[in-house]
């Protein structure tokens, strides 16, 4: 998410947490195979690349502070 806010896509492991709250922000990579074929599309296809940092900034806000502040208070 650190990453995604400052429009930089983001290839992962696709873990369960990121399924789950990130499905379509990031690109999942179950192999090194996978993870390299994904990073060559994003450097090579700039609408890959745009979309997916486009995605990750607007995903992003929502874990900004002043957001995760807001939830803290209610507590």
């Amino acid at each position: 998410v650190n990453a995604m806010s400052f429009g930089v896509p983001t290839v992962a492991y696709p873990e369960k947490n990121f399924i789950i709250e990130l499905k379509r922000y990031f690109i999942p990579a179950g192999s090194i195979e996978d993870m390299i074929q994904s990073v060559k599309k994003l450097k090579y296809m700039k609408e890959f690349y745009d979309e997916y940092a486009e995605a990750g900034i607007k995903k992003a806000e929502e874990y900004h502070i002043d957001n995760i502040s807001k939830l803290y208070l209610k507590l």
